[in-house]
């Protein structure tokens, strides 16, 4: 994985095919439905992932601050608690958005006229 445009497809299918709902009971990766926010799993994904795009000088500034107030929130919670909250979600959505629209911005733009596409 080494182009933005990957960077990007991974952080969009955490942020959007990801349940952000917390249920009643502890989701875990051989459930059957395990595709829960709540889930240490997603969570340390996109610390991997976000990482991985800082390293490679995909992210801004802003976007770089946003995931290292995440990370340093949730190893604080996680010391105390091992289950995941909804401010733990909400910073990690934050931070997944804030490298998408990073990323977004930084991908070229091609300029396609539909009549060179229909071949007129």
């Amino acid at each position: 994985m080494d182009k933005q445009q990957d960077f990007l497809k991974l952080l969009a299918d955490l942020y959007h095919n990801w349940n952000g709902e917390i249920p009643d009971r502890i989701v875990r990766a051989a459930d059957s439905d395990n595709q829960y926010k709540v889930r240490n799993g997603w969570l340390n994904k996109i610390s991997l992932i976000l990482q991985l795009a800082k390293q490679k000088g995909y992210l801004d500034v802003q976007s770089i601050t946003d995931f290292e107030a995440f990370q340093a929130s949730y190893s604080k919670r996680i010391k105390q608690s091992p289950l995941t909250t909804r401010e733990d979600i909400d910073k990690a959505d934050a931070a997944v958005l804030s490298a998408m629209r990073c990323l977004e911005a930084r991908l070229p733009v091609y300029d396609i006229d539909a009549r060179d596409v229909a071949g007129n």
